[in-house]
């Protein structure tokens, strides 16, 4: 997969999988149209997430994002707080967290690898695999509980080399 296909499909995940705002809500129509050129294994299932939120409308994809991510639910964060890997790499890239945000949330992450392989760098995509183990968990726990937000998950899990290759 080219890399600017990765950036891409990656920072679109990065947009979908953060809280639901009117914002977003505005660019759910340009998010699908752009997940729409994209490969079918990455593009298809960001389309259709953002599809569905567009269907379901602010309100509704609030309700859903709560009940998914909210405290006892499922969270999306590859690893423990005081984990300093993340925190290290976005210092050494220059890259600059937003105040309220853990160094280890999917959605930073995703928009650090995206960021980072724009530039012809490949450290977010090697945090992404480092971290594989715990990305597969929160796939797993989106599947079990049906979550539309799987899509995503699933999009990112496409853009990142295989553990077991075919053969």
């Amino acid at each position: 997969m080219r890399p600017s296909v990765i950036g891409i499909a990656q920072q679109l995940a990065a947009q979908l999988l953060r809280f639901p705002t009117v914002t977003l809500d505005r660019q759910l129509g340009h998010i699908s149209d752009i997940a729409s050129m994209l490969p079918g294994d990455v593009g298809s299932p960001l389309a259709t997430l953002a599809d569905h939120l567009r269907g379901a409308g602010p309100a509704t994809a609030i309700e859903e994002y709560m009940a998914t991510f909210a405290p006892g639910g499922c969270l999306l964060f590859l690893s423990r707080p005081d984990d300093p890997t993340f925190t290290l790499a976005y210092g050494r890239a220059g890259f600059k967290l937003a105040d309220n945000e853990r160094a280890d949330f999917l959605p930073a992450v995703l928009e650090f690898a995206a960021a980072r392989v724009a530039a012809e760098d490949f450290c977010g995509q090697e945090l992404l695999c480092g971290y594989r183990p715990a990305l597969d968990e929160i796939t797993a726990a989106l599947a079990e509980i049906h979550s539309p937000y799987l899509l995503a998950v699933d999009a990112v899990g496409a853009t990142l080399p295989q553990l077991h290759p075919a053969g």
